[in-house]
């Protein structure tokens, strides 16, 4: 199973379920659990640790999702896209 385009992206974690994961990650996946970390709280969102089950997946990975009241300024600002640049740029 390869990996999709994503045409729709979660904006909260109760969004995530198996289906999306498995399109995402390229690979089924079984069952995945939720998990706030309470200390990656920042002005743009809140972080999560998503724990993954499957053949060929990761164990976990992280998921950010950002709070309403930033997200215009953070798209003006092209927040998110620096920082995805950077994880594949500078520090894959």
């Amino acid at each position: 199973m390869a990996a999709s385009p994503v045409s729709w992206f979660p904006t909260q974690p109760d969004e995530i379920d198996d289906a999306w994961l498995s399109r995402i990650l390229g690979a089924e996946v079984r069952s995945h659990r939720v998990e706030a970390l309470r200390d990656r709280q920042g002005v743009n969102g809140e972080t999560h640790r998503i724990l993954v089950e499957g053949d060929g997946t990761p164990r976990s990975i992280v998921a950010k999702f950002p709070h309403a009241p930033s997200r215009g300024v953070a798209v003006y600002q092209r927040w998110y896209e620096r920082e995805v640049r950077f994880y594949r740029e500078l520090a894959p």
